[in-house]
């Protein structure tokens, strides 16, 4: 099973198992690693061809990351839905089986990540309640969302679980709720768990690192307010970050994965990397400036002692390119060339 790679990645050395069923961890966790998670997000409406996803696998990619999603109609409603049965092929219990299998014959993983979207334009991190009944509401919805999820990766044998995605207040604020979740999850999943924080106000603010198997960071850092920064540029803009990674991962004693990492080809991609396109948006690609961003982001962090890999938003079935131009994927752009060289590097 890729399961115990993967742990050994996450964990150097795969030293034994500590208390709550986390491995034992030790200043040996800055050795650094042989290999890194090359994942991708793979985002499928129907199931996709074979030749897609070989294509993918040729990369180097070491696992296909999968999105489900629970929907909320606003940020302060606490009622929380979600779909096992869901259309959307990569998004569907279905989808996720067939897709392990395929991908364990091509020798990429599986990790889930479920996520919420909010009707409206509101965003996961602002979730937030006024009354205490109202966050039990949305805490047992969620219990059951993630619970279901967590059953669904143990039965695929999924390598890791992300148990939830920027969700700034409801971590800060709820730390109980996210103890008790993290052992109900381990009471089912055998797997390592993390939490994708987002880089803004979330990632060095979380409370359960300690609770975890490797600190997860939706690594969407501003890197440039230059109109087209060079690469040297890009490079000085992960210093400061680096710093903040690096001293997280001293304290926690735990490695960091970027549960996500994009770069739109536009513009403006290094100042506002998080920025999602608008329907009415009418700009031209910036292939170069995409490329460099990956570049930035590979010589800057690939090789970190600290750093356990990095999931890319990300992939489609039709090769990324239609319709595209300006979307996050590096697919069939520049771009898909630099993710192909450090994924595939042997040390």
């Amino acid at each position: 099973m890729l399961v115990a790679a993967l742990a050994c990645v996450l964990f150097t050395g795969c030293e034994g198992a500590g208390s709550g069923g986390s491995p034992a961890l030790s200043a040996a966790f800055l050795v650094p690693e042989t290999e890194r998670i090359g994942a991708v997000v793979f985002d499928a409406h129907r199931a996709p061809t074979d030749s897609v996803l070989v294509s993918i696998s040729e990369l180097g990619t070491s696992h296909l990351a999968l999105v489900s999603f629970g929907f909320q109609e606003a940020a302060d409603n606490p009622q929380l839905r979600f779909t096992p049965d869901v259309r959307w092929f990569s998004e569907s219990e279905d989808g996720a089986r067939a897709l392990s299998r395929r991908a364990g014959e091509l020798g990429m993983g599986i990790i889930l990540k479920p996520q919420i979207w909010i009707r409206g334009g509101s965003w996961s991190g602002e979730i937030n309640f006024d009354r205490e009944k109202e966050w039990e509401i949305w805490e047992d919805a969620y219990r059951s969302y993630l619970m279901h999820t967590a059953r669904l990766a143990e039965e695929i044998d999924a390598d890791l679980l992300i148990i939830g995605t920027e969700l700034s207040i409801a971590v800060r604020e709820r730390e109980a709720f996210w103890r008790t979740l993290i052992e109900d999850v381990r009471s089912t999943y055998s797997g390592p768990i993390t939490y994708g924080a987002n880089w803004h106000d979330d990632y060095l603010n979380v409370p359960f690192w300690d609770a975890l198997d490797v600190i997860g960071v939706q690594a969407y850092f501003p890197l440039s307010n230059e109109p087209a920064p060079d690469l040297d540029a890009i490079r000085d803009g992960w210093n400061s970050h680096l710093k903040a990674l690096q001293a997280l991962s001293t304290r926690e004693q735990r490695r960091i994965l970027f549960t996500e990492l994009g770069y739109r080809s536009v513009p403006d991609a290094a100042e506002h990397p998080w920025r999602w396109p608008s329907r009415d948006e009418q700009i031209d690609p910036d292939f170069r400036l995409q490329a460099d961003l990956y570049r930035g982001f590979f010589e800057s962090i690939w090789m970190q002692p600290w750093f356990a890999g990095a999931v890319l938003w990300k992939f489609y079935p039709d090769n990324g390119r239609r319709g595209h131009d300006t979307d996050f994927t590096p697919q069939g752009k520049p771009a898909e060339e630099v993710v192909r060289s450090w994924f595939m590097r042997a040390d």
